[in-house]
């Protein structure tokens, strides 16, 4: 099945407004076993579109549109489908009353403008629109099913899911579908991970890598009928695990701290963290997990040096002698807050994320981050590269992976 999308607005074209419309389509069809072959970004020009319309026709089975159903007087959707289409427009008159009816709530006269949302072309099927008054429309064109949605990103998603692709799904009736899967990495480099699975290419699956900072993504797509395609992905992903399992933190839309919760609700397991140059962006990674409050009770951001004295009991004369950015101070930190919130894991994190407050024997982005468990405090230091953000994500996420390590000796 060809599918190609057409993403229309002058405000898009400009570039004011940022397409993530084709993002949320592309990534729902590939969920769905559906590859977009194209898309296709056109203004507010009608005859523009008309022609964009009639091309696409012409070369595929399934058009997506996003924008110009509007009440506005460059909102032309519906006026270049029946005009691809050669017909006429008709007002739906369900679709008149619901209209008029939101402005009767409100008590508002109905600008007139607003009843053309209810014009639809000859022979077009409606797409309910949840969240909005402007409905979608389904409509074939030589051939080819267009589907016009909403441009407006919290609409269209609702749109897409009712009005296409379970349309589309029942189309299909076998024959080829595309899989995907998303093994996300971290602590490596594409081309280590090019050359640690490069023995695995040219089994029927499609390798490829993406960074997403800082995470290294491989990226596996198969085509083929639905039950083989599934065999295929399985195969390789089980070989992959094998060759690869000590940078593996998570699977398609599922998060690191999403795979170290899980870890410690299934181990039965408490965790608390004590956090500095981090500010509390570990806890807020957990805690951004449901379900996260029945392994996680506390988290201590303790900025100044007084507030690891004061909050976590760190000797005043252990930062004296070696910094607060030290390894001392990090176990002690991690050992403190294991302690009091009775936790079984406790992690502590002090740092130096910049862009001031570096030194020759410290330089901007050196992190040290311990982790205090019933097997004692291991501590380690890094010296990450990059911006203020850059440095407190990536302390994060080496958090995450030192828990993720002693988690996996804990099992």
């Amino acid at each position: 099945m060809k599918i190609e999308l057409i993403i229309t607005g002058e405000e898009v074209l400009d570039g004011r407004v940022v397409d993530t419309n084709s993002q949320i389509i592309i990534k729902a069809l590939s969920e769905n076993g559906f590859k977009v072959q194209a898309v296709n970004i056109v203004g507010d020009a009608r005859e523009q579109l008309v022609q964009t319309i009639v091309d696409v026709a012409k070369r595929s089975d399934v058009a997506i549109m996003t924008g110009g159903l509007g009440p506005t007087d460059d909102d032309h959707t519906r006026y270049v489908l029946a005009k691809a289409k050669g017909v006429g427009l008709v007002r739906d008159n369900e679709v008149y009353k619901e209209i008029e009816g939101y402005f009767t709530k409100r008590d508002k006269p109905m600008n007139p403008a607003s009843a053309t949302q209810s014009d639809i072309p000859e022979t077009a099927k409606l797409i309910v629109n949840r969240t909005g008054l402007a409905p979608g429309m389904q409509i074939c064109i030589d051939g080819c099913e267009f589907f016009a949605l909403s441009g407006i990103p919290r609409e269209m998603k609702y749109m897409l899911e009712d009005g296409v692709i379970k349309v589309i799904k029942k189309e299909r009736q076998g024959g080829k579908v595309v899989v995907n899967r998303i093994i996300k990495c971290f602590g490596v480099g594409e081309s280590t991970l090019e050359l640690s699975l490069k023995d695995l290419y040219g089994k029927g699956v499609y390798f490829g890598y993406q960074i997403k900072f800082p995470e290294t993504h491989v990226l596996l797509r198969v085509e083929a009928e639905l039950d083989e395609a599934k065999k295929r992905i399985g195969r390789i992903e089980k070989e992959i695990i094998k060759k690869i399992s000590e940078y593996i933190i998570g699977f398609d839309s599922e998060t690191f701290a999403e795979t170290i919760v899980n870890k410690l609700k299934k181990l039965g397991k408490k965790l608390a963290l004590a956090e500095s140059c981090t500010g509390g962006l570990v806890a807020k990674m957990i805690t951004d997990v449901s379900g996260s409050s029945a392994i996680f009770d506390m988290g201590i951001i303790t900025y100044a040096n007084s507030a690891k004295e004061i909050f976590l009991d760190v000797n005043s004369v252990a930062i004296e002698e070696n910094g607060a950015v030290s390894e001392v101070v990090a176990s002690q930190m991690a050992e403190s807050v294991k302690r009091k919130a009775k936790a079984d894991i406790g992690v502590g994190i002090t740092g130096i994320a910049g862009p001031d407050g570096g030194s020759e024997e410290k330089a901007v982005g050196t992190v040290y981050i311990a982790c205090a468990s019933s097997y004692g405090v291991y501590c380690e230091r890094f010296e990450f590269m990059g911006n203020r953000e850059m440095v407190r994500l990536q302390a994060a996420y080496r958090a995450l992976a030192i828990l993720k390590k002693t988690l996996n000796t804990c099992s």
